[in-house]
């Protein structure tokens, strides 16, 4: 189990096919080059991955009534943010140790960005992912309708909000660290099941 950047082209294609299969999203691929893309492998087998925008037009602010994101940028400096978005694990994945692998992945990561603040959306519908990104301390920006943007099949309907980054990827690291835990307890619990009986 491993995450890496991803690079080159071939990647960066089944990188994207995964994310349209998974998220329903297609990132276009000159998107994906100027981005860093993450992957995270299972030996050769690409199985999750997310991409960390850094210095490309926010994606997430394009699909954002006008209204709502005109008040944003009055009362932010966009300078000041990154994006965090094209977070997905195959199926099989998700409720397992690579789940938090990648999430540990996504927190380290952040803690090496030099801005201050990280801004992402995902579905409404997706609870797993409102519960993943709840460990960042988000502050709600947005929840409703978002407009289709190059790379959705259509419009829909999604939570926006921005975090910190140095205290939700210290709290994503921590919650990863309670998860190794409990798994370390319970495989320590069943051997001494098997054992004593």
């Amino acid at each position: 189990m491993r995450v890496k950047l991803v690079k080159k082209n071939d990647e960066l294609m089944h990188f994207q096919n995964s994310a349209h299969k998974y998220i329903g999203v297609c990132y276009p691929y000159e998107f994906l080059k100027s981005v860093k893309v993450y992957g995270l492998y299972r030996k050769k087998n690409l199985i999750g991955g997310f991409i960390l925008n850094l210095d490309q037009e926010i994606r997430t602010l394009e699909g954002l009534p006008t209204k709502i994101k005109e008040d944003f940028l009055k009362q932010h400096n966009i300078e000041h943010f990154y994006e965090i978005t094209g977070l997905w694990i195959h199926l099989r994945y998700r409720k397992t140790l690579y789940s938090w692998r990648l999430i540990l992945s996504l927190a380290l990561n952040s803690l090496f960005v030099s801005k201050k603040y990280c801004i992402y959306s995902y579905s409404a519908k997706s609870r797993e992912l409102r519960r993943i990104y709840s460990l960042s301390a988000p502050e709600l920006i947005y929840e409703g309708k978002v407009r289709k943007i190059e790379g959705m099949k259509s419009e829909d309907f999604e939570v926006v909000e921005m975090s910190r980054k140095n205290r939700g990827a210290i709290l994503m690291c921590y919650a990863y660290a309670i998860s190794l835990f409990k798994v370390f307890f319970r495989k320590i619990s069943l051997k001494r099941k098997i054992l004593w009986g």
